[in-house]
């Protein structure tokens, strides 16, 4: 019996392949495996997806705004 593989979430830009599996902290990077602080999961029939990974591979700037408890994202130019 073959063995069942885990949801998955693709994520791409530009040159990058970025996939994820539900429930595993293990994800691969155009092709290269990568290990995750945290496994993502789904919330509210929502994929949750930790991001700080996103915005270290893309050189992206996270910013916390603690009034509005949100975060903004900037993408380099």
């Amino acid at each position: 019996m073959e063995k069942q593989k885990p949801p998955r979430i693709e994520v791409k830009k530009a040159k990058d392949t970025i996939e994820l599996f539900l429930g595993q902290t293990a994800a691969i990077v155009n092709g290269s495996p990568i290990k995750l602080e945290e496994a993502p999961f789904l919330q509210d029939n929502s994929a949750m997806i930790p991001m700080y990974f996103l915005v270290d591979l893309w050189n992206m700037e996270a910013i916390w705004e603690p009034v509005e408890r949100r975060i903004t994202i900037l993408f380099p130019l």
